[in-house]
C-alpha cells in the first residue's frame, strides 16, 4: 500500500542520512569533536528519495490510514541507509567530499 503522505519510515531514511554522512565527516576531520553533529534538515536538502518498505502487518498512524507508523520501519530502514551510503561514501571518496562540502555550505531548516 502506498503511504504518499509518509510515515516513521522517512524518519529512517533521514536518520540513517544524517548519521552516515557525520560519521564520514568526522572521520575525515570535515567536522570536529566541537562541532554540532549535522541534523536532518541540513544533510536532506534537495535531496530527493523514495523509500519502500514491506512490512507485514502496516500500522497506519493516522485515521484516515495515509502514513506508516511501523517503529520496526524505522529502525530498518535507518539502518540499511546508513550502512549502504557509510559504504558509498567510503568508496567514492571525491565525490564524497563534495557531498559533505554542500552539506556543510547549506542552510539548516529543521
Amino acid at each position: 500500500m502506498a503511504t504518499r503522505y509518509g510515515g516513521i519510515h522517512e524518519r529512517g531514511l533521514r536518520e540513517g542520512i544524517t548519521a552516515a554522512v557525520d560519521a564520514y565527516a568526522r572521520a575525515r576531520g570535515l567536522l570536529t569533536a566541537a562541532d554540532r553533529a549535522l541534523r536532518a534538515g541540513r544533510v536532506g536538502a534537495n535531496l530527493t528519495a523514495v523509500v519502500s518498505v514491506k512490512p507485514d502487518e502496516p500500522e497506519l498512524t493516522d485515521s484516515t490510514g495515509r502514513t506508516l507508523g511501523n517503529t520496526a520501519a524505522r529502525a530498518c530502514v535507518s539502518e540499511a541507509v546508513r550502512e549502504h551510503l557509510g559504504g558509498w561514501l567510503e568508496e567514492h571518496p571525491q565525490e564524497a567530499e563534495g557531498l559533505v562540502a554542500r552539506i556543510l555550505r547549506a542552510p539548516a531548516w529543521d
